[in-house]
């Protein structure tokens, strides 16, 4: 029986790091992200619906780090 992580749970799991231990995202983790199927639209989708806090804005510049975009900024 196969037990399937899905990207979406990945990243679950790397918020609750920055937002619980002060981890600071890389490019490299949102990229491992993309490369497990979430693409970078889809991921700042979801980080845009995050609680604004510390956590997501770390989040945010990692993303724009990793998927720089020229008309990328949250408000």
């Amino acid at each position: 029986m196969c037990h399937c992580i899905t990207p979406q749970a990945l990243l679950q799991g790397l918020v609750r790091r920055v937002d619980h231990d002060g981890y600071e995202p890389t490019e490299a983790d949102l990229r491992a992200l993309a490369g497990a199927g979430c693409g970078a639209s889809e991921l700042r989708a979801m980080v845009a619906q995050l609680v604004p806090g510390p956590a997501t804005e770390r989040l945010d510049e990692a993303l724009d780090a990793a998927f720089p975009t020229d008309g990328h900024r949250r408000g």
